[in-house]
């Protein structure tokens, strides 16, 4: 369990790793979808049991979020580990098909060859999460946000803090 005792190792496996498209590094797109996918990863797949510094949820206006999870992923983006540019697509809202802004959340060249070698080094229990994270990828990626957000709101506890920590 040596290489997610590092959090930003969880987020660059979550986006090496392929989805629906079945191709690596696939794109996550918006910052609501990962922290989504994050936690259904914590949640359903008990993976938060396995590592002892998993990412902490809280319920902010916009719903489910972690603070911890938006400075990893812009700690990443520093050192060139991840690409977040923002880009325009489309979802359908309530019938609705409208146009968003969000980052779509990709490894870069570097981030790649930095996820590549932690491959190297998993070890078995490792390679369980890995697994997990791939299903999580692969179920969730493509589902539309609102069917997404709707399916969080339906299991998220009441006992996560209502306030940003």
């Amino acid at each position: 369990m040596k290489t997610f005792k590092n959090r930003e190792n969880l987020i660059k496996c979550f986006l090496y790793v392929p989805g629906a498209t079945e191709e690596v590094n696939e794109p996550i797109i918006g910052a609501t979808r990962l922290i989504k996918m994050m936690y259904i990863l914590g949640k359903e797949n008990e993976v938060k049991k396995k590592i002892s510094d998993y990412y902490k949820f809280y319920i902010s206006k916009q719903g489910l979020s972690s603070a911890e999870i938006l400075n990893d992923i812009d700690k990443l983006s520093k050192e060139k580990s991840v690409d977040s540019s923002k880009k325009i697509w489309s979802e359908f809202l309530l019938n609705e098909k409208v146009k968003l802004k969000s980052p779509m959340y990709k490894l870069t060249n570097q981030g790649v060859k930095e996820t590549k070698n932690l491959n190297l080094k998993l070890d078995k229990d490792d390679k369980k999460i890995v697994k997990e994270i791939k299903k999580v990828k692969k179920k969730y990626n493509s589902m539309p946000l609102h069917q997404l957000i709707g399916y969080i709101d339906s299991m998220v506890p009441e006992a996560i803090p209502l306030a940003s920590p």
